[in-house]
This record gives structure tokens, C-alpha cells and sequence, in this order.
């Protein structure tokens, strides 16, 4: 009778696998946590914490539209992020975050990120007539009630740079947009000439960055400014290297 079967079926799950007198019960319920965990919790403690934290540190309005998790693959998707100044105009953001953390990381010690992935960033800083820009009156927003021993320079000398290793980075679609605001020195009551300078379609790709090895790696560039398009290529140096060489940009095509 399919009952019976059912009967001894269940028998057989709360014997061997919903008791709590075995292992493999506590295994179950371990792997049902982190995955629950990892793919519904984990998603909404990174947006609760990135909004709130911009809220109270910043004074600054931060939109996410989506954060998505894999705690199977450590892959991390943040969708449709905007941080807005006070007067609501946007500082930057994105379309999409993709980053890939390698498994590895959690046995050598060394943060491995397979893959970045940055979709369409938007960076907009504007200096303002009076002195300072968005971006540096965002640096100075925070408290400076910072005590003495935080100020206090570390006598152990410098600290070691992170152990962080990306094996392919990419940025595409960006856009760089600056506007500088001239007051007129004969006059502070004649209003400001405003002038803006944009670089778009902004891209970017690196391979096997590393802050540790004692070695530089290359990075690509390129982007449109004025009606031109350029390219760059550039050897950045880990921290403690004095010497990199740059290739200097190509002409305007």
C-alpha cells in the first residue's frame, strides 16, 4: 500500500536523518542555516548596514536597488547603486557590482578575487565658488572627535600592504564628470561661470593584480574626451616599488 510506504519512509527520515541524537542531523541543519543565510540574510545585513552606516556617518542618501549573494560560489551582485549629496545631486554609482571571491582565499590567507566586474560607474565632483568640492566636503562630514592614540603613529613602522590578489578586473561604460565654478576675483556678487569637463565611456581591464608581489602589472585604459578617444596603458606598482613605467597615451582618433 503506498501508504505503508510512506510510513516507513518517514519512520526512516525521523530515525536517521531528524533525530537529533546523530550527526547527520546537525549536518542537515548546518548546511540549511548557511544557505538560507548566505543567500536571504546576507543580501539584506549588506544593504541595512551600507545604507544606515552612510546615513548616520555621512549624513548622505545611498539607494541599492538589489544586492544578490552566493554562498556556494562567494559571488557578491550589487545592483543599481546611488549615493545622492545633501542637495540630492548624485556623487557616483552604478549599474552593477560583480565580484567573484576564490575559495582559496579561505585556506592561504590571501584575498584572491577571481573576477570584478563594474558595470556603467558614474563619478560627478563639482567645486563649488566659495572653495572645496562634493568629495571633500563628504571627507570631512564624519566626526573628528578622534583620540590621541588613533592619531599616534604606529612605532612598529609601516604596516604590510593587504594580501590581495585579482586575477581579472573590469570596468566598463564609465563616466568621469567634473564641473569647476570660476567666481570672477573682481566681484563676489557677479554669479559664477560654471565649466564642465566630462570622460566618458570609460573602460578599464587589468590582469593578476597583487599588492604583495614585488612586481608591476599593466593597465588598460580608455575613454572619450572632447569628441576624442584615447588610450592608455600604465604599469602600476604595488606599494614599496619607487620605480614604474608608463606608456604615454595615444593620439586623439
Amino acid at each position: 500500500m503506498p501508504s505503508d510506504s510512506l510510513r516507513r519512509f518517514g519512520g526512516y527520515l525521523r530515525t536517521r536523518w531528524a533525530s537529533p541524537r546523530r550527526i547527520r542531523f546537525w549536518l542537515l541543519a548546518l548546511v540549511v542555516a548557511y544557505t538560507l543565510l548566505g543567500f536571504l540574510a546576507l543580501p539584506w545585513i549588506i544593504q541595512y548596514l551600507a545604507v544606515s552606516t552612510v546615513k548616520e556617518d555621512y549624513n548622505r542618501e545611498l539607494r541599492i536597488e538589489a544586492v544578490h549573494t552566493n554562498p556556494y560560489t562567494l559571488t557578491l551582485q550589487i545592483d543599481g547603486l546611488a549615493l545622492d549629496d545633501t542637495d540630492n545631486q548624485q556623487l557616483l554609482g552604478w549599474q552593477r557590482l560583480f565580484i567573484d571571491v576564490a575559495w582559496s582565499s579561505v585556506v592561504d590567507g590571501v584575498l584572491t578575487l577571481e573576477t570584478i566586474q563594474l558595470d556603467q560607474p558614474l563619478v560627478q565632483e563639482e567645486r563649488f565658488a566659495e572653495g572645496g568640492t562634493r568629495f571633500s566636503r563628504l571627507a570631512t562630514t564624519p566626526s573628528e572627535e578622534a583620540t590621541e592614540e588613533d592619531e599616534t603613529p604606529d612605532e612598529d613602522g609601516a604596516s604590510s600592504p593587504l594580501a590581495l590578489r585579482v586575477n581579472d578586473l573590469h570596468v566598463d561604460g564609465g563616466a568621469l564628470r567634473f564641473t569647476d565654478n570660476l567666481q570672477d576675483t573682481a566681484t563676489t556678487s557677479a554669479p559664477s561661470n560654471r565649466v564642465s569637463l566630462a570622460l566618458e565611456d570609460l573602460s578599464l581591464s587589468a590582469r593578476d593584480v597583487s599588492l604583495q608581489e614585488d612586481a608591476p602589472f599593466p593597465v588598460r585604459m580608455k575613454g572619450q574626451l572632447a569628441g576624442c578617444r584615447w588610450h592608455w596603458r600604465i604599469s602600476v606598482c604595488p606599494p614599496g616599488m619607487s620605480r614604474c613605467r608608463k606608456t604615454p597615451p595615444s593620439r586623439c582618433a
